[in-house]
């Protein structure tokens, strides 16, 4: 936890806004990860990270991500699948954005290998930190299916997330295979 981002944000900064453990795990009821009542039960994570992270967790629970959505077949993401529960990393640092396509892949497999075969794939593994990511074009917490009109890949809007990069980017443009599924 004092390696973390909260425990570095109380630590080293003083900032006594930040998460501690009651924060997270409760004062008086804690309970195990695997009972349904616990505040760290999978699918009561984002509800206890949306004590701090509300605007984030709006995003997350209308994505196609969130884990209300039970369809009995999938394991659905929570913010501790990203982000971890103890050791969590700032967003923004090397780390946590080279291991962004390891992370999705580990649930997109076959995606995030088709990806790796790319021009942005390879930059990547190569440790190009600026190359497109997942979450670059997806998203990071509001993430829709390519054929919801919302999503930020889909045909609506991907010239407009390529253009955050790409700037003179157009339809054709778009045209180039981002997963590398000829």
């Amino acid at each position: 936890y004092s390696s973390s981002v909260h425990g570095k944000g109380l630590i080293e900064k003083g900032l006594t806004v930040t998460a501690v453990c009651t924060d997270c795990h409760s004062t008086h009821n804690i309970l195990k990860e695997s009972d349904e009542l616990s505040t760290i039960f999978p699918k009561n994570v984002p509800a206890t990270c949306a004590t701090c992270h509300k605007g984030i967790y709006d995003e997350y629970i209308k994505s196609d991500h969130a884990i209300t959505i039970d369809d009995g077949k999938n394991r659905y993401p929570t913010c501790v699948d990203c982000h971890t529960s103890h050791v969590i990393g700032s967003t923004g640092g090397d780390q946590f954005l080279n291991e962004v396509t390891n992370q999705c892949g580990s649930c997109h497999k076959e995606t995030a290998e088709t990806y790796l075969l790319t021009y942005h794939g390879k930059s990547h593994a190569l440790g190009n930190l600026k190359t497109a990511k997942c979450s670059d074009c997806h998203g990071s917490h509001y993430i829709l299916n390519v054929n919801n009109p919302k999503s930020s890949v889909g045909s609506k809007n991907i010239v407009v997330t390529c253009q955050k990069c790409h700037p003179d980017a157009n339809i054709r443009f778009t045209g180039y295979l981002t997963h590398a599924t000829h």
